[in-house]
């Protein structure tokens, strides 16, 4: 019993994580307000459910408040674009079936209707979890979440799939979730940790025991980085299949081919989403740094 109840037993790890899971949804319901600060609420769900996916989070109030001030204003502003967006396709919609263009056209717009509707939820999906992590113009982290949900059409999916299961059976079979009170408690966040998104910090070639740059050519300190990078994902219960970007920095993109090299080896089958940038500079004067996204497997 001593073992079963002590603080580290899987027991009480997992009473854990629930217990911050409904302090989490409990903030998200306190704070989401349609429009105003609708946005804002989901980056700030998505960084903390992040970090509780990971073993990161230390504070489940101070994590959401922190994310939710810096992220306030451009959240806001993507989420009022995509309430625009949204809008558009609903009015769309509603005018097709009355164009006197005739069944033909009208069958054409329809799937056209679907492919976008499509894209739009997918990239809806992905563009809270991303604002979370990285800084940038509004126009890029769009566009990055659009070519994310694209590269991997089946990881999103999964992911509209859960959303869309989650919200049939409340609707179709209310008593499973007792009546709304699933999602009280713990409804969106849990589905936020189930469906996270794991955003690594930029990787340099750091010895981890030494705590030294590794030195050599950048196909030497490329190893590094990516050896670096896989110890990340072990821990995360991750593997390279579950990535879904990679953002590379080099020094000069001289240095491509031999970076290429060793990154194409590494990764071997994976396929990532890839943007490669040469910097000015880059910390301690390194040659590479790469950083992640990753699809977290639900736990």
């Amino acid at each position: 019993m001593d073992t079963l109840f002590s603080a580290d037993s899987a027991l009480m790890r997992g009473l854990t994580r629930l217990a911050d899971v409904m302090i989490l949804n409990l903030l998200f319901l306190a704070t989401a307000l349609p429009v105003f600060t609708l946005g804002a609420a989901l980056t700030a769900l998505n960084f903390t459910a992040m970090r509780i996916g990971t073993g990161e989070c230390n504070s489940v109030t101070g994590d959401y408040l922190r994310s939710f001030r810096q992220n306030f204003r451009q959240a806001t502003i993507v989420a009022l674009l995509l309430a625009a967006f949204g809008a558009g396709l609903v009015a769309w919609y509603q005018v097709i079936p009355g164009l006197p263009f005739g069944k033909t056209v009208e069958f054409g717009l329809l799937i056209v209707w679907y492919v976008l509707a499509f894209g739009f939820a997918t990239t809806t999906l992905f563009v809270f979890p991303y604002l979370a992590q990285f800084d940038g113009a509004t126009r890029d982290i769009l566009r990055n979440a659009r070519l994310l949900s694209w590269k991997h059409p089946f990881a999103a999916l999964g992911a509209l799939a859960l959303v869309i299961l989650s919200l049939a059976v409340t609707v179709f079979y209310p008593i499973a979730t007792g009546y709304g009170l699933f999602w009280f408690f713990v409804g969106f966040a849990g589905v936020a940790v189930a469906n996270g998104f794991l955003f690594t910090a930029g990787q340099i070639p750091l010895d981890p025991v030494s705590m030294e740059i590794v030195a050599g050519d950048v196909a030497a300190q490329t190893e590094q980085v990516l050896a670096n990078l896989s110890a990340v994902l072990e821990e995360a219960g991750a593997t390279w299949q579950q990535v879904v970007k990679t953002t590379c920095f080099l020094r000069t993109m001289d240095d491509f081919a031999a970076f290429n090299a060793v990154y194409a080896r590494v990764l071997g089958d994976a396929r990532p989403a890839r943007s490669t940038v040469a910097v000015a500079g880059l910390p301690r004067n390194v040659s590479v740094e790469v950083e992640l996204v990753v699809a977290l497997p639900a736990r």
